[in-house]
């Protein structure tokens, strides 16, 4: 067995801690790789598409949870530049 099981066994009051720890680490892993796929703000071809903010739609949602609905609200056509 490594020393890693050896040492909790021995002290088991540390598998919360372990648990928790493998959790957070891999949620922020996740989080990190839904960023770099899903927001337009991160960009790794910068010669290719130089600004993907310009590439969403009016109406698409990227956020974790839609608390209004923008559609519904009367806006104002976008600036063109």
């Amino acid at each position: 067995m490594s020393k890693l099981l050896k040492g909790i066994r021995a002290h088991p009051e540390v598998i919360p801690l372990i648990v928790i720890t493998g959790f957070a680490t891999s949620m922020a892993t996740f989080q990190t790789l839904r960023a770099c796929n899903k927001y337009p703000d991160v960009s790794f071809r910068r010669h290719s598409n130089p600004h993907p903010w310009l590439n969403v739609n009016r109406h698409e949602n990227l956020k974790y949870v839609k608390i209004m609905d923008y559609s519904k609200r009367p806006q104002a056509d976008p600036p063109k530049f």
